[in-house]
């Protein structure tokens, strides 16, 4: 039976300009820009220590490249064209970056990593993809070994931001979202793949958009929101379990 005309076609990854998100990063002004620096901070802060690291989505590098110096850390994506620019900016002795198709399981032996950060990467997959996804880093992830991800909070004002930025942005998600996360729908999702030790909070409220006023400022008020109503109605969920 032939696909429906009215289903929509998956979104190309290799249609985002390579480095995209690089460069907005290394911009160093804008909200979009203060995004992804309080964004990393969040994340690398909550890392904890490894020895071994894999980055799931790293797209050009950029969170590996910034906030895992001196540490062993690789990147996957399923974008080539992102890969190739995350060696061409970031790799070290230290730091590599590979290739994977969509349909390719991890290329790295059974318990390989202590550490997994999965950056908004899971609301672009489908059940099926998801399954798939977390068997591996279940089975590449050591015995105590810890997940840490992030991805947007569809019972904040999220999708009403989103809407904004499709509007606004040469980037839209309107076809790369599709799986709307809360913080109970995650809970289930560790849950149901038998993770430990599950703490999810939210974070990420209004402190990026005082960027474009000033920068300094932004990241100031990024704690005092964390500390406070951040944690429930947050942009962003926060999740970090263990094998």
């Amino acid at each position: 039976m032939s696909k429906s005309t009215n289903e929509p076609s998956p979104f190309d990854y290799e249609s985002l300009q390579p480095g995209y998100y690089d460069t907005v990063y290394s911009k160093l002004k804008g909200a979009q820009s203060k995004w992804h620096h309080l964004k990393f901070e969040y994340v690398s802060h909550r890392m904890g220590e490894f020895r071994d690291h894999l980055d799931i989505g790293c797209g050009p590098g950029t969170f590996i490249g910034h906030y895992c110096k001196g540490r062993k850390s690789i990147g996957v994506d399923v974008s080539s064209e992102q890969i190739q620019f995350a060696q061409k900016k970031y790799i070290t002795d230290d730091h590599s970056f590979f290739h994977l198709n969509e349909t390719q399981t991890l290329p790295f032996d059974d318990a390989h990593f202590d550490c997994i950060t999965i950056i908004e990467l899971i609301e672009h997959l489908e059940d099926e993809m998801l399954k798939k996804l977390f068997n591996e880093i279940k089975r590449v992830l050591r015995p105590g070994g810890r997940l840490v991800l992030t991805t947007p909070n569809y019972a904040s004002l999220w999708p009403i931001l989103e809407a904004c930025v499709n509007r606004s942005t040469p980037v839209s998600y309107k076809e790369q979202h599709v799986t709307h996360f809360t913080k109970t729908k995650l809970q289930q999702l560790l849950e149901n793949q038998n993770f430990n030790n599950i703490w999810i909070t939210a974070f990420q409220g209004m402190a990026p958009f005082v960027a474009p006023l000033h920068w300094s400022l932004a990241s100031h008020l990024a704690v005092f929101e964390n500390k406070t109503w951040g944690s429930l109605w947050g942009h962003l969920l926060f999740a970090v379990a263990e094998k």
